[in-house]
């Protein structure tokens, strides 16, 4: 066997391409795992921040909704005793002149699965009225401040020259 004796030369080369393998090892397998880590941590955390953003809009939102849930709620208890929306349409139309003009009323009452509570409407139908007589009808349902909305409305010309309408109206309201 020969003996091996390298040169001062082939040293610095040897131990120049240990060392450079000794980088590559360490950058693949110990830096570069610990920059990724650090990637996904600040990605992580961006993320996270979303979410949380997200999660306080929600929150405000739903603070927002509650409020007014419960503003509802309180007019709703300040009704007078023994309050429906059918005598009280019909005590309106009789206020505005349009008792007469009534064609049908027809009450309903609905039970709403989500959210625990009913709402009870009433359809009515105003035979040759004017449109004046329909907005002041409509002005006092909304100004009531008894928690009534019109949802639905309909109105239609009786004739090409008269200035009479017929109009049919869903009016809602919530009931405890």
């Amino acid at each position: 066997m020969r003996n091996l004796t390298l040169g001062r030369r082939e040293k610095i080369l040897v131990i120049t391409a240990a060392v450079l393998v000794t980088l590559f090892v360490v950058t693949q397998f110990v830096v570069g795992p610990l920059l990724d880590r650090r990637q996904r941590l600040r990605d992580s955390i961006a993320s996270q921040k979303k979410n949380l953003a997200e999660i306080l809009a929600l929150k405000s939102e739903y603070e927002r909704l509650r409020r007014q849930a419960d503003q509802a709620r309180a007019r709703l208890m300040h009704r007078e005793k023994g309050f429906t929306l059918f005598s009280f349409l019909e005590g309106l139309a009789g206020q505005t002149g349009l008792k007469e003009s009534i064609s049908y009323m027809k009450p309903a009452v609905k039970e709403h699965r989500q959210g625990g509570f009913r709402s009870a409407s009433v359809e009515m139908k105003f035979k040759s009225i004017t449109l004046k007589q329909l907005a002041e009808f409509l002005k006092r349902v909304e100004t009531a401040n008894k928690s009534i909305f019109i949802k639905r409305l309909s109105v239609t010309r009786q004739g090409k020259r008269q200035k009479r309408i017929d109009a049919v109206l869903l009016v809602e309201t919530y009931v405890l």
